[in-house]
């Protein structure tokens, strides 16, 4: 089913291009330089929303923040973490994950992989974990494709989703279960966000704010 369902978000993605395409004709007047807002990344990607979230029955999709340069396979690290907390971090993926002393009340394998390709997404183990205390995750922006130019004007929500199925390959975005709040470090170029248990999380980007 999930297979067909992105075959048929794939044909509509190809239908919007190829209408676009034939809307151009050389013999036609040049047309007026587009708006600011037709130049942000969204505003293109934007066309597909309406067809993305019909045929997936949802309107809780994000826009993933993207990398400067895909991985080439997923990345996992691990380490036994006890009450007095630990860290973890993937310095190709640009995350740090820092879990406070007391957060668990055992000594516990904490797994974190940085899922192959573009997108800043990761998958936390023991699915299913619960933490005292908030777990401070860090991600580096300079591992992406957000530049210090662009910072003042993107917002960021870190994304919680429960299946890698949930992720739409192809599209650049992802359904969510829930989304939280995210802080952007302009000096460090890192965004920070909290978590409360582990399962899968990603960064979603916000270009609405871009042109004010």
């Amino acid at each position: 089913m999930k297979r067909q369902l992105l075959d048929r978000i794939s044909v509509a993605a190809f239908g919007v291009l190829f209408a676009l395409a034939g809307c151009s004709d050389a013999t036609a007047p040049a047309p007026a330089a587009p708006a600011a807002d037709a130049q942000r990344p969204e505003a293109l990607l934007g066309i597909l929303d309406p067809i993305v979230n019909t045929l997936l029955g949802t309107s809780d999709t994000v826009l993933v923040l993207q990398r400067n340069a895909p991985l080439d396979r997923d990345i996992t690290v691990s380490k036994v973490v006890g009450s007095g907390g630990g860290s973890l971090s993937i310095p190709d993926a640009g995350l740090t994950v820092a879990i406070p002393s007391g957060a668990l009340s055992y000594p516990t394998t904490v797994t974190v992989t940085a899922l192959k390709g573009n997108r800043v997404a990761y998958e936390f183990g023991p699915h299913g974990t619960k933490f005292a205390k908030p777990v401070a995750m860090t991600q580096d922006l300079r591992k992406t494709v957000i530049t210090p130019e662009m910072l003042p004007y993107v917002s960021f929500k870190a994304g919680y989703f429960s299946s890698l199925t949930d992720l739409v390959f192809g599209l650049l975005r992802s359904i969510v279960d829930e989304l939280l709040p995210a802080t952007a470090d302009a000096s460090s170029m890192v965004v920070r966000f909290n978590v409360s248990h582990f399962s899968g999380y990603l960064v979603a980007v916000d270009y609405s704010d871009s042109v004010r």
